[in-house]
């Protein structure tokens, strides 16, 4: 063959190779397997291979010779099959800038067929034949590659090219795909810390027989996607041929027009990734296929695929919630028959700090800006106390972008706690001072402004359930249920006045009066240890609890379903919802049920199952507070008086407090007495106002 250049050792293993066809099959040309045979039998290239794999050399050296010989090209030197072999090498020598064949060369190009028998034979459980290759490719270089100042893994030239072949035989791939592999090739990747042995399972999973389709099941967050870039990064660093394409279902479904498109492209992927050996499919949400172009007449996504799939005409990675795998794949057992589950744990807390830890430099560089280590432990901190719904390493990243983001839009080059806790607010819409203020200093100021208002008692109630937490420099309260009397006007300002000066989100109220409260607070009390996402309590609690829930008109029949809810709740140690830093006031429409305390039957006494206290508080506002505002209501009064030209009376005597009317009654007054002089007073005419606010006309 014109072109071909061997180095000294190449010319030695063919010049022996020739001895052994003639000596062994009486034959005057060169097969593969006589140059696969002298490898062995002179050179140390397969030992660390054979010792890694327990395999024989003496065994596999005659395995080989009894592989059939394959017909010799046209009285060439070489058969028809080491030819072929040959000028593929001799292209590999250009991608990589060599010019001489060696043994390591020839033997990458040998096993790059996976059809070939001895790369069948080499081939097992414990280790691909790309492995092997790598190991060829690092002693032929070795161990290292540049191009364009950057340090390459052997065989990514290589890799890239193949890539380029594969974009002209999947033009369907290319439109509905993005091919993880090519953006391994460009770093483009991260890799996932600490999931090797997911990343391993992956691998095993799919050299098996059957149900050789990984399927990732594990909540929103954990990093399922994560891992299979994790697993394509994997794949292009140890030099393996698979392409992995993720699959994009909503542009597949998309702008499908007419009957049939959708089958039509999905018939077209199918068929391209079945014809190139090396094509791996990942669907992200995969549960997207069940159903999916399900019309009238139509096969839906599953349908289509399982054919395939029993066949192993291909390979699938699949990735989809706990949730929804069982809510719509778990229906179609015909499906997740040829579908191994892989279930994906969400990591600890000192998993999630060594994780953000190692990707620390990339938000540095990215932002332009310096995380220390302390920064990402009060990361860790505040996501693990308000960040409950969601799930590590999702929500700890997403906070230290967002504080990161924050410290280089205000020019600073250092993010500190002020930083994260303006994020955290950000993310969760509540005041930064919530999180700012901690232990003495807010309760104080917490109790000094509500006591501006209202009776000291019922501060002071709620002060001692938060000492509990402030006091020990905690960010974070349990929940905390409390049953309260008073004048419902009252209560919501009290509600509004805590909501306000706790920094917390905006309070939600409900009236068991009105069925449709009725409705929805029975269901959250009843399905707390569910997830109810149609309940728009539970949605509110489940997505931000930092508030107050009051409900209102509670009789004893509502009691007993929402006693036994928070028992049971308590009881059970797994929550799908939970109601930290959630204050509940619960308010009763009769007399007979004043005396219990909302939270548990038997439970009455200051200690619950769940170690909290229930208290029953009466909210009044204090009468120094009254006071001011009556005296804002006479001076209102008289200039009222001196616009209208009229005298008005107050029936009552300034210095008799038990007269005060209630704040409610202050407001009535002033709202009538300007009602009646804009529309019914006579100028100059007195009037007269009595205990009740009721208008007397003129002094009748």
């Amino acid at each position: 063959m014109i072109g071909l250049k061997f180095d000294s050792e190449m010319e030695t293993i063919i010049s022996d190779a020739k001895k052994l066809s003639l000596e062994t099959e009486k034959i005057n040309y060169v097969d593969s397997k006589h140059v696969v045979f002298i490898i062995l039998k002179n050179t140390d290239l397969f030992k660390n291979y054979f010792q890694k794999n327990e395999l024989n050399k003496s065994i596999i050296s005659e395995y080989i010779l009894s592989i059939p010989t394959t017909k010799q090209k046209e009285d060439a030197e070489f058969s028809i099959e080491l030819d072929d072999i040959l000028s593929t090498t001799l292209k590999y020598l250009d991608l990589i800038g060599a010019v001489e064949i060696t043994a390591e060369i020839l033997l990458i190009n040998i096993l790059k067929n996976e059809k070939h028998l001895i790369s069948q034979m080499l081939n097992n459980e414990k280790n691909q034949l790309g492995v092997l290759r790598f190991d060829l490719e690092r002693k032929f270089f070795k161990g290292q590659r540049i191009s364009k100042g950057h340090l390459l893994p052997p065989s990514s030239q290589y890799m890239i090219e193949q890539q380029k072949m594969l974009k002209e035989k999947t033009k369907t791939l290319n439109e509905f795909g993005i091919n993880l592999s090519e953006l391994a090739s460009k770093s483009l990747l991260s890799k996932a810390f600490n999931r090797d042995k997911e990343i391993e399972r992956i691998n095993l999973i799919l050299k098996r027989k059957s149900k050789n389709n990984p399927i990732l099941v594990g909540e929103p967050g954990v990093g399922k996607t994560a891992i299979v870039e994790s697993f394509a990064k994997t794949m292009f660093e140890t030099g393996s041929d698979y392409q992995i394409i993720s699959l994009n279902m909503g542009t597949l479904l998309g702008n499908t027009k007419y009957r049939g498109e959708f089958e039509e492209r999905l018939t077209k992927v199918i068929s391209e990734a079945s014809s190139i050996q090396n094509v791996i499919l990942f669907i992200d949400e995969i549960h997207m296929i069940v159903g999916a172009g399900d019309n009238e007449g139509n096969m839906d996504a599953s349908n289509i695929l399982k054919p395939a799939l029993a066949r192993s005409d291909f390979k699938l990675i699949g990735s989809t919630t706990k949730e929804e795998y069982e809510k719509y794949m778990m229906k179609d057992a015909a499906l997740i028959r040829r579908l191994s589950v892989i279930e994906i744990h969400e990591p600890s807390t000192e998993e999630t700090l060594l994780i953000l830890k190692a990707v620390k430099r990339d938000y540095e560089k990215f932002h332009n800006v310096q995380i220390s280590d302390h920064i990402l432990e009060k990361i860790i901190e505040l996501s693990t106390k308000y960040m409950f719904n969601r799930c590590f390493p999702d929500k700890a990243l997403d906070l230290l972008d967002e504080a990161a983001t924050l410290t280089r839009t205000n020019k600073t080059s250092l993010v500190e706690l002020n930083d994260v806790y303006i994020a955290l607010s950000n993310m969760l819409n509540v005041n930064d001072n919530f999180f700012k203020m901690a232990g003495v200093k807010k309760l104080m100021e917490f109790s000094n402004k509500i006591e501006e208002k209202f009776e000291k008692k019922c501060v002071d109630l709620l002060k001692n359930e938060l000492s509990k937490y402030f006091l020990q420099n905690n960010l974070s309260i349990n929940q905390t249920i409390i049953h309260c009397n008073g004048a419902i006007e009252c209560i919501e300002d009290y509600i509004n006045e805590v909501s306000k000066n706790l920094y917390l989100k905006d309070s939600l109220k409900f009236n068991l009066s009105s069925k449709q409260d009725q409705d929805i607070v029975f269901d959250f009390w009843s399905n707390l240890n569910l997830q109810n996402k149609k309940n728009l309590l539970w949605n509110k609690l489940n997505s931000n609890s930092l508030r107050i829930v009051f409900i209102d008109n509670v009789t004893t029949e509502n009691y007993e379903i929402m006693d036994a809810g928070m028992e049971n709740y308590l009881r059970m140690g797994n929550h799908e919802i939970k109601l930290n830093n959630c204050i509940f006031l619960i308010r009763f429409c009769d007399v007979e049920t004043n005396n219990k305390v909302i939270g548990f039957n038997d439970l009455i006494t200051s200690t619950s199952i769940g170690g909290s206290e229930t208290k029953l508080i009466e909210i009044n506002y204090n009468k120094t507070y009254i006071e001011e505002k009556w005296k804002i209501l006479k001076e209102n009064v008289r200039q009222l008086g001196l616009q209208f030209n009229t005298s008005v009376y107050l029936d009552i005597a300034a210095d008799t407090l038990t007269n005060i009317p209630m704040y409610r009654e202050i407001k009535l007054i002033e709202n009538n007495i300007i009602s009646y002089l804009i529309n019914n007073n006579k100028l100059g005419q007195p009037i007269y106002i009595n205990k009740e606010g009721v208008i007397l006309e003129h002094g009748s």
